[in-house]
């Protein structure tokens, strides 16, 4: 049986502190920190979404888009704050 990391190219968001991965056909998420001078990545975790349930998928995409409205009214706030 082969891995889905081998047989799938993710969908990969750099950011300053994080490397995501997105395996779509897969069901997978993996996250990994930006560690050290060099800013490698360090261990990381796989969010399984194939693992999850109706409702607990529906709670875990809730979440996610409560925590991204919650950053977007912040910066708005911090522009705001700005002019």
């Amino acid at each position: 049986m082969s891995k889905y990391w081998e047989d799938e190219t993710p969908e990969v968001i750099t950011t300053d502190k994080n490397e995501i991965r997105v395996f779509n056909e897969a069901g997978k998420i993996q996250v990994f920190p930006k560690i050290g001078t060099g800013r490698g990545i360090g261990k990381g975790a796989t969010i399984d979404l194939e693992a999850m349930g109706d409702k607990e998928l529906t709670s875990f995409v809730r979440k996610i888009e409560e925590a991204v409205a919650m950053r977007v009214t912040r910066m708005c706030g911090e522009k705001e704050n700005e002019g």
